[in-house]
């Protein structure tokens, strides 16, 4: 689903405005049921309609929350570079 084309918005709009089910919006916007559900599901869930590898940008993480929560707070100063903190250690 293209969030730049329009559709997932006019989905959220006419399933929220009128009385129309899920088959009759994918009717009239062109796309498919299983479309129109994950554009409906998404909007509930995160209150946008653009979905999240759409929104995110940047390189993926490598470390989990649990990780990042173990490690000194030195560490997690990420405006650091990588010399400062070799720096910091010694």
């Amino acid at each position: 689903m293209d969030a730049t084309s329009g559709k997932p918005k006019k989905i959220v709009t006419l399933h929220e405005h009128t009385t129309k089910t899920h088959s009759e919006v994918a009717a009239l916007v062109g796309v498919s049921l299983a479309t129109v559900s994950c554009a409906i599901n998404l909007q509930q869930d995160t209150g946008s309609v653009a979905p999240e590898c759409e929104r995110k940008g940047g390189r993926k993480k490598k470390t989990t929350r649990r990780d990042v929560a173990y490690l000194p707070d030195e560490v997690t100063d990420f405006r650091k570079t990588s010399d400062a903190l070799v720096s910091d250690w010694k």
